[in-house]
């Protein structure tokens, strides 16, 4: 798996500087990602049918016509195109 930094660095040495315990905890077979050293998680398993209908149901809009609020006008999404693949 590839882990990125979690910031551009405006120098080399800043880089180096944050990369060389990273690399020190992979020698050691101690290296955590830094999400899990955050106690964040990613969510696991979650679908695109189930992401779409949390983004539907979070997002907000701006009040333009009677149809933006109304999520009935949007249609159902074709479950088909949205199973999990193996």
């Amino acid at each position: 798996m590839l882990y990125r930094a979690p910031q551009a660095f405006d120098a080399n040495d800043d880089a180096t500087a944050w990369l060389s315990p990273e690399r020190r905890q992979v020698e050691f077979d101690e290296w955590v990602s830094p999400t899990d050293r955050r106690g964040e998680r990613m969510p696991r398993g979650m679908t695109l049918e189930s992401y779409s209908d949390q983004w539907l149901e979070d997002r907000v809009l701006k009040r333009r016509t009677p149809s933006t609020t109304d999520r009935s006008s949007i249609g159902p999404l074709p479950t088909s195109a949205l199973q999990r693949v193996p």
